[in-house]
């Protein structure tokens, strides 16, 4: 593992060689992680959502099932006393405690959930061409959060979407692009398509009849406000998780998004490639004195452990849901990451 030139330790002689950066990182975000958040404050947010409500629901929220989402959606119905849209975009790829969470936390709070996907086929061959020739999926995934985006937007009229993205964490990172790994365009994520259409029998038709997923940017609406609410706020790890449990959310094995069956891989692929992985540095940098620092060490520790070994359960996965075997899974890893 490479030696970073800043290191934390604590009294107990536990160290971290990426907590503390010496130099503040220049970090410039995609145009999909801006947010229309503005300098209103939460309850200037909440009166302008208000005053476009038209009907019984005032604004969305995407909801994983992972931490932030949920904590996003608690806080907005019953802190803020919206009354909100939870919606999803199911890859194939949410774990099951994730579609757990979605449907325990919608019910505890009475909130309206939908859906959506596109044929699975399709899906499944999207996914596995981005892994074997990409080693990744999350350009599908991504493209799908975006699709849901738009058709939940179209068929309610609702145009504020709350996300439970958090800038305070991805700004702290070792590189300076936010994500190098996923297609941020449709142009991209068509060109890289075409690519292995053949190879993975998708045809033009297939293409036809998913022009939407395909070509989404084309009839995005430009009035959507994307609003970051964990940005607005001021909580920490231990206080969500125990907010939490009152809508019986539960964590999964690993803390590091424990809404999507890849994100261990990539982890482990990150670490292998460079020596530490992305979220390492978000939480790193959180490292703070008082009741949160045990959690993050938990975090982090849990992380450094992380290996091939210990993500068979997702490389079995992959297995089922994309016919991908040991080889296949091996030398995309070799052709991608190292």
């Amino acid at each position: 593992m490479p030696k970073r030139s800043w290191e934390w330790n604590d009294d107990e002689g536990n160290s971290c060689a990426y907590c503390n950066p010496t130099q503040k990182q220049e970090v410039v975000f995609p145009d999909d992680m801006l947010n229309d958040n503005g300098d209103s404050g939460v309850s200037g947010l909440v009166e302008t959502i208000k005053k476009q409500k038209t009907g019984k629901h005032d604004c969305l929220i995407s909801l994983t099932g992972g931490r932030d989402s949920s904590y996003a959606l608690y806080y907005a119905k019953e802190i803020l006393g919206l009354n909100p849209i939870a919606f999803n975009f199911d890859t194939g790829f949410v774990t099951d405690i994730a579609r757990e969470n979605m449907r325990s936390i919608t019910d505890s709070l009475g909130v309206d959930f939908i859906q959506y996907s596109v044929d699975g086929r399709f899906l499944k061959k999207l996914a596995r061409g981005f892994f074997i020739n990409h080693g990744e999926v999350c350009s599908v995934c991504h493209q799908g959060y975006f699709y849901a985006v738009q058709k939940v937007v179209a068929w309610t009229g609702l145009r504020y979407v709350i996300r439970g993205l958090c800038k305070k964490t991805e700004a702290n990172r070792a590189k300076v692009n936010y994500i190098d790994w996923y297609c941020l365009s449709d142009e991209s994520f068509q060109a890289k398509v075409k690519n292995f259409m053949e190879s993975e029998d998708i045809s033009e038709t297939e293409l036809k009849r998913n022009h939407d997923f395909m070509h989404l940017r084309e009839w995005f609406d430009p009035e959507i406000k994307r609003i970051d609410l964990p940005d607005m706020l001021d909580y920490g790890h231990e206080t969500i998780e125990r907010v939490l449990k009152k809508v019986n959310w539960k964590r999964g094995k690993y803390y590091i998004h424990s809404d999507c069956n890849f994100i261990p891989i990539l982890v482990c692929a990150q670490k292998v490639k460079d020596g530490y992985s992305k979220k390492h540095i978000n939480v790193s940098n959180l490292v703070i004195d008082g009741e949160e620092k045990e959690t993050l060490k938990t975090i982090l520790l849990q992380e450094e452990n992380i290996d091939f070994d210990s993500i068979s359960d997702e490389r079995a996965f992959l297995q089922h849901r994309l016919d991908i075997n040991d080889n296949e899974f091996e030398s995309s890893l070799i052709k991608n990451w190292l």
